[in-house]
Order: structure tokens, then sequence, then C-alpha cells
């Protein structure tokens, strides 16, 4: 594949994903729909054009959102954790055949990217702790535990988008590129 079309398919879907990164101040549920679409649009683009390019895309995708995007919560999310995790769980997914294994490491890495960003939030964007507190009740323990079960969710989601993408979308889109 020619090095322009990768360039100009790069661009492209960066343009995209940080469109998709500023709409989440627009959209309302967008702080978490569309970091995730954004980060499975670029597990398309290391099909079609390789691993790098789409981590080149992901880098600067992130240091955009972070930036320039109003809503830091998702420009976190998808830096952290929903903009490579896509293109992780595919290596993962090739290289690690014991399922327990594979299936262990997954929610090791979401545990810990999931306190890396709590810690981001307090820190960096300097969100009181107070504010993760009602009623007595410390909210990041129950967050992650909820966020345990949305990332299972999300994890069966991207294996079917895959195949459906694999399968039924990948000849129809690139059929006259390669």
């Amino acid at each position: 594949m020619k090095s322009t079309f990768k360039i100009a398919l790069g661009g492209v879907i960066a343009a995209f994903c940080v469109v998709l990164m500023f709409l989440t101040a627009i959209v309302p549920i967008g702080s978490f729909a569309l970091p995730c679409i954004a980060g499975i649009i670029l597990l398309v683009v290391s099909y079609e054009v390789g691993l790098r390019w789409a981590v080149l895309i992901y880098a600067a995708v992130a240091l955009l959102s972070v930036l320039f995007v109003a809503d830091k919560e998702a420009a976190l999310l998808f830096t952290v954790f929903l903009g490579y995790y896509p293109m992780l769980k595919e290596l993962l997914d090739r290289r690690i055949q014991n399922r327990f294994l594979l299936c262990l490491i997954k929610f090791l890495l979401f545990t810990v990217c999931a306190v890396a960003g709590f810690f981001a939030a307090i820190y960096v964007l300097g969100i009181p702790k107070e504010e993760f507190e009602i009623n007595g009740i410390y909210l990041p323990w129950v967050l992650l535990i909820i966020g345990e079960a949305a990332f299972f969710i999300y994890e069966i989601c991207l294996s079917r988008i895959r195949i459906i993408y694999l399968t039924n979308f990948r000849e129809r889109i690139f059929h006259r590129i390669k």
C-alpha cells in the first residue's frame, strides 16, 4: 500500500477521531461512548495500514484531546484506556492462548488503568476527593466494580465488532484500494 494513502487515511481518521472527542462536550452520553468509538476506529486503521500507523494516530488524537477537548474526563478516558485498548486487545488475543491468563491480564490492565485515571483526575485535573463521596460512601470502589462489569461487556462488544468488520465490511470498504 502506498505511503501517500497511509498518510491520507491517517489524517482523515485522526481528524474524525478528534471531532468525535470534541462532540463529547455536546452529546450527553458522549463522555463514554465517543472515546469507545474512536478507539474502535483506530482498530480498523491497524488492520488496514498497520499497528504502527494506528499507534501514531492514537498518540496524535490523545495529545489533541488532552490539549483542546472541553470534556477532560473523556479525553482522559481515551488517553488512559479506550484509545489504545482495542489494538492491545488484538495483540493479546493473538499471543496468549490460555483463556484464564488472558482474562486475568485484561482485567488487571483495566484495573490499573482505572486507578491511574482516578489519580490523574484528582492530581492532574484537580477534581477534589470529596466529589467522590456521597452519604459516606466512597464511590471509587463502587465505580470500579461497575467499571469491571462495563469492561466485560465492552470486551464482548469489541470481539463481535471485530468479527463483523472482518467478515462483512472490510472487503466492501477497501476492496479497490489494495
